[in-house]
């Protein structure tokens, strides 16, 4: 009988001989989203808006330990601009009416993208210079402690390395920009002082202490085995923020560029690669998709990043970057909408402390892969976690939801669409395998789906080396217990062909299945089966079965089928 599928498939001469000399098996195979009361944002000033202009001069301050197992402390240039229509108050600490500077250092390697740097402390700003980087400056009435329209302001990476004037991102909140210098790190010290000094609001932190911390302690942390990766990129992004700025007009607030760094002697240095670019870092990103979306207007900004390769076993490789722009609330779930027959495989998380009992774990339902964060490891701003996958289903355009980490205004989730998710399964594994190891059937090509004019397609069977392989074929599936956990998955009555072949050495057997480019063949099914000799396999001790591959064929097959 002829495959009306895939005429031309290529198997090889041998079915007619195999049925004759394997009557026994032949015989045995024809038998049978709450939301909590929304608070809009309510501390904007109409008119105000900065820009970071420059992004530049990564610099090693300086480092611990013995290259290449050292860390180090690294800070950057920045300028920012007022491109508003109102000056934007630039007071020293204690006051809190301040810029916050934000960094971090990533990489893309393997095909992930991840943050390497730790969650270092943010610049509080001072004293604006009102420099002519952004066009003609309009001196501000309080001079240095507001930059005025068309001003700009340029921090050298020296300034953005001292000490004295970084603080904890945990004091910030990211979406309204309000600072409480009462009690911070500022006001305490390091080590904090006691008694009333360590909350009258008056800066305790000193030139003693600061000079105390070390060459690497709270600037951006970086260990040398992070930098040391071969064939890598990486991108330094810098991010300023200012009270009472709008969530529409803060794209411009962050720059990245990528960087090459190299270990010279005693230190790093860093070549600029591109130019900067402004928003998330996460664009930086080769071949990803990237979308965002906030909680409304009473919560700031996530960016989802997602990617996604065909492997060489035809399942899919998913991987996803979430970066925190500036939502107060941190993030402690990624949801993505799956197919209920799809298969989920080696699922991780990657955060950015070195403390496995708070990493991110994976939990499956039938319609969702979720990622949850661990015990006090909410992804906070100014941060990039990665979660990843495998899956027999192929990605399609989907709604992905954010879990709000904590209490507040807004909704206790939010979108980000449209990004891939598993939610199209083209080739089905289905019901159980028998041996050890079992034989597999698997699909692949470019794309591993049997789409109307793929002549790419193909199938792939995994045995012992050199075992011998009968390959059947037929339209409709099935479930015959053949003994010993072995099942007759095809429906007999609707075969289509079958081949006896042997295994390479490498026990790898692929059938070219090219697909016609017919309309005739929307919507059709083919389903697979592979029994292999074993040397006391379950199978009358010679034998093993694969599981069942059920093959959707045509254009218009989508969806969770």
């Amino acid at each position: 009988m002829s495959f009306p599928c895939f005429p031309g498939r290529g198997l090889p001469a041998g079915g007619e001989a195999w049925h004759d000399a394997h009557p026994m098996l032949r015989a045995l195979f024809t038998a049978s989203i709450v939301t909590a009361v929304a608070v809009a944002q309510g501390n904007t000033i109409p008119g105000l808006g900065v820009r970071l202009a420059e992004l530049d001069d990564l610099n090693a301050n300086g480092r611990t330990g013995t290259y290449p197992n050292g860390r180090n402390g690294f800070s950057c240039l920045v300028s920012v601009c007022n491109n508003g229509t109102v000056p934007v108050n630039w007071f020293a600490a204690m006051d809190p009416q301040h810029p916050i500077y934000a960094f971090l250092l990533c990489r893309e390697a393997g095909g992930r993208f991840v943050q390497i740097s730790d969650r270092s402390f943010v610049k509080h700003g001072y004293a604006s210079v009102n420099d002519n980087l952004c066009g003609t400056c309009q001196p501000p009435p309080l001079g240095m402690a507001q930059l005025g329209v068309n001003c700009s302001d340029t921090y050298w990476a020296g300034l953005n390395a001292n000490p004295l004037d970084l603080g904890p991102p945990s004091e910030i909140d990211p979406w309204l920009l309000d600072w409480n210098p009462v009690g911070s790190h500022f006001d305490r010290g390091e080590p904090a002082v006691t008694g009333p000094a360590a909350t009258d609001g008056i800066k305790s932190l000193n030139f003693a202490m600061a000079n105390a911390m070390g060459l690497v302690r709270h600037r951006v942390e970086v260990d040398d085995a992070d930098l040391g990766v071969a064939g890598a990129r990486f991108f330094v992004a810098g991010s300023v923020w200012a009270r009472g700025e709008t969530e529409g007009t803060r794209h411009d607030n962050m720059l990245s560029r990528e960087v090459q760094p190299t270990w010279v002697t005693i230190r790093w240095r860093f070549a600029n690669v591109s130019t900067p670019v402004p928003g998330s870092v996460l664009q930086q990103w080769a071949g990803a998709q990237v979308q965002s979306a906030a909680n409304g207007t009473d919560d700031g900004r996530v960016y989802v990043a997602a990617k996604v390769t065909q492997l060489p076993s035809g399942l899919w490789h998913y991987e996803y970057a979430l970066h925190n722009r500036d939502n107060s609330r941190g993030i402690a779930a990624i949801r993505l909408p799956r197919c209920s027959n799809a298969r989920i495989h080696a699922a991780g998380a990657r955060d950015i402390d070195a403390n496995p009992l708070n990493d991110w774990t994976v939990s499956t339902t039938p319609t969702e892969v979720a990622f949850l964060a661990g015990v006090d490891n909410a992804l906070e701003w100014n941060c990039v976690y990665n979660v990843w996958f495998d899956s027999d289903a192929a990605p399609e355009p989907s709604v992905l939801l954010l879990d709000q980490a904590r209490p507040g205004a807004g909704a206790l989730q939010f979108p980000v669409g449209m990004l891939p998710a598993p939610r199209y399964v083209p080739n089905e594994t289905y019901g159980p395998a028998c041996g050890n190891p079992a034989p597999t059937v698997t699909a692949f090509g470019q794309p591993a789906i049997a789409r109307l004019g793929n002549q790419s397609f193909a199938v792939r069977v995994t045995a012992e080396p050199l075992a011998p392989i009968v390959l059947f074929v037929a339209e409709n599936q099935d479930a015959v217990l053949l003994g010993n956990g072995c099942l007759q998955l095809l429906e007999m009555g609707t075969l289509l062909t079958w081949t006896v072949t042997t295994a390479d050495a490498a026990g790898i057997f692929d059938v070219a299945q090219p697909v016609p480019s017919s309309a005739a063949l929307e919507g059709m099914n083919a389903c697979w089966q592979a029994i292999a000799g074993q040397n006391a396999g379950p199978l009358y001790g010679a034998f093993a079965a694969s599981a069942g591959l059920r093959v959707r064929v045509g254009d218009r097959t989508t969806g969770c089928q």
